[in-house]
């Protein structure tokens, strides 16, 4: 205890007086450096709604076409979200890639389909399974 209160006690040199200026007006500036603002959740949900609103793209209409094609699956609509070209922690920009994958099936699909979609959906993109939901719900004309 006595070796603590004699270091903080302890008379300074200028030198040492320099050292510690130039350590805390480092940390000044680090905490000055501006960081990138994430995203809020409100974002997400106004980019994903504007997404439904625009309708489906090419990808996501020939995604819709193949899962209807399976037995016991019959018309489904489908959204794809992607990554806005936000940088991970490893410094990579994930452009363009499939962040998840939505399919509303009719009423009347056998439920046992599920993990067909789930397979087929994986077989053709890079996506994890926690990222694809198959519900059942009201297909759109």
């Amino acid at each position: 205890m006595s070796k603590i209160k004699d270091f903080i006690c302890k008379k300074r040199t200028a030198k040492e007086y320099m050292i510690l200026l130039v350590c805390v007006g480092l940390l000044i500036f680090i905490f000055m450096i501006p960081v990138k603002d994430k995203k809020s959740p409100v974002d997400s949900e106004n980019r994903i709604l504007e997404q439904i609103s625009t309708g489906n793209t090419d990808m996501e209409q020939k995604l819709a076409n193949a899962l209807s094609s399976l037995e016991g699956v019959g018309e489904v609509q489908v959204m794809i979200t992607y990554h806005d070209g936000e940088t991970d922690w490893l410094g990579e920009t994930e452009e363009g890639n499939v962040y998840g994958i939505l399919v509303i099936c009719g009423e009347n699909m056998e439920s046992d389909k599920v993990l067909l979609i789930h397979d087929v959906i994986q077989v053709l993109f890079p996506v994890e399974t926690h990222k694809i939901k198959v519900v059942k719900g009201r297909v759109a004309p």
